[in-house]
């Protein structure tokens, strides 16, 4: 396996794992909280 590939895999990995965090962070709170908080961190 060449290392671009490599590299691409674990982008994907991270990008999951993150995936993951806000989605949980999502369930456990009120979404539309979480979206607005996201957003207002973002543009700060």
């Amino acid at each position: 396996m060449n290392r671009k590939t490599k590299n691409i895999l674990i982008i994907l990995l991270f990008l999951a794992v993150i995936g993951m965090a806000i989605g949980y962070a999502a369930n456990s709170a009120n979404p539309t909280d979480v979206t607005f908080e996201f957003q207002h961190n973002i543009i700060k």
